[in-house]
């Protein structure tokens, strides 16, 4: 008796309701609550309930017979897959696979729990979800498919980073060498990211040499603009030095961001902090939500300023779109800086080219596009945005 989410008249109803018998009945019998907690929380029930082996038996039984279509919740998935390696096998199985584009959330859920304990059945089933998925699911902030997160949060393996030396090798513009260098940041995989880029700059080939200084653009340690001060200053002018420069400014409008974001953050009077905010949005990209959250999480933070953000944080959403769509980024429309001849040249042919190829031939450079329209920021700025509406 009493509720159940099968009485739901709601997906807001199930989702809450289920999610409270999840967090509160952990006296309940547990056949009572998966008979009235929705698939979906279940799973939170049982993490709840301190993963009791019969319990997580049960609940592999559960999906096998009645599969969620969203997320399971990976650590509770895992131990699943550990106690029960026979419904993986099924969800698996080739006659079960067009139940992937209807379940999409949960075999998203298990690609990354499979990455990370079974590199190669992962492996198959990212390679599969990659070369045919019609409906990416993609992260609200960022919009990088969810799937992508996968590869990079499971561990190094020789499947999971030939997984990532075939998403860099499918790098057809700025915007797809941004996402590796956020995934690997994001999942702290560095170590791998400078390696990338070590293997790019030390290439024959101009445009792998681009990618390069591209990546070290993107990243945010101030150790990757060290690095690319020392190659302008080292080499002379060229069409790679004129790349150099270009992903030194796009480095520098992260440092930009955050200094300013900080200064809103921890300054003692609200008209300076006002106008912090507002030269913070003018150069923020995606990579704030690497360091943003942190930065704003601190105790010390001031309530009013941080009633401030949550008002704007769909203010920051759209400038962020709108800034990466502007010099010096361009992020979908160039690739090192240069703009794309989708379909027409190499290596925008990708579309044409087997799956889990990696390139090995290279286009002739074009003439570098226009300067970036980047001013430094100054008092003269910092005045004016004290008396604008909007920068």
């Amino acid at each position: 008796c009493g509720w159940s989410s099968d009485s739901a008249k709601s997906n807001d109803e199930c989702a809450w309701g289920s999610w409270l018998l999840a967090e509160y009945g952990q006296k309940c019998p547990f056949i009572e609550l998966s008979r009235r907690v929705s698939p979906k929380h279940l799973g939170y029930a049982i993490k709840k309930r301190g993963f009791k082996p019969e319990e997580v038996t049960a609940y592999g039984e559960i999906l096998n017979r009645n599969m969620p279509d969203g997320y399971v919740p990976t650590d509770v998935l895992a131990e699943v897959v550990a106690s029960c390696p026979k419904y993986v096998s099924q969800w698996l199985d080739t006659e079960r696979r067009n139940m992937i584009w209807r379940h999409q959330g949960f075999y998203e859920s298990l690609c990354e729990v499979l990455l990370e304990k079974q590199p190669k059945q992962g492996k198959q089933l990212f390679g599969e979800m990659h070369r045919n998925n019609r409906h990416r699911t993609v992260d609200s902030g960022t919009k990088i498919p969810l799937l992508f997160f996968s590869a990079f949060k499971a561990a190094d393996s020789a499947e999971v980073c030939s997984i990532r030396r075939i998403l860099r090798g499918k790098t057809l513009t700025d915007n797809d060498l941004f996402e590796i260098a956020f995934l690997a940041q994001k999942h702290n995989r560095y170590e791998w990211l400078e390696k990338t880029i070590t293997v790019y700059l030390n290439s024959d080939f101009a445009l792998d040499i681009a990618k390069g200084l591209f990546l070290l653009g993107f990243m945010g340690t101030p150790s990757a603009g060290e690095q690319l001060d020392t190659w302008i200053a080292e080499k002379k002018p060229s069409w790679l030095h004129d790349c150099a420069r270009r992903a030194k400014i796009i480095h520098e409008r992260n440092q930009w961001a955050h200094h300013w974001f900080e200064r809103f953050v921890n300054h003692e009077e609200k008209l300076q902090a006002w106008a912090a905010f507002h030269l913070f949005l003018r150069c923020v990209d995606r990579r704030f939500w690497l360091w943003g959250e942190k930065v704003i999480s601190s105790p010390d933070v001031r309530y009013e300023r941080l009633e401030h953000y949550r008002a704007c944080r769909g203010s920051i959403v759209q400038k962020v779109k709108k800034n990466e769509e502007k010099s010096p980024f361009e992020l979908k429309k160039c690739l090192v800086g240069w703009k794309v001849q989708e379909s027409q040249l190499w290596p925008w042919l990708g579309a044409y080219l087997q799956e889990d190829s990696e390139p090995e031939d290279l286009a002739e450079a074009q003439r570098l596009r226009a300067k970036t329209d980047v001013a430094p920021i100054n008092d003269d700025l910092l005045n004016a945005a004290k008396n604008a509406g909007r920068p």
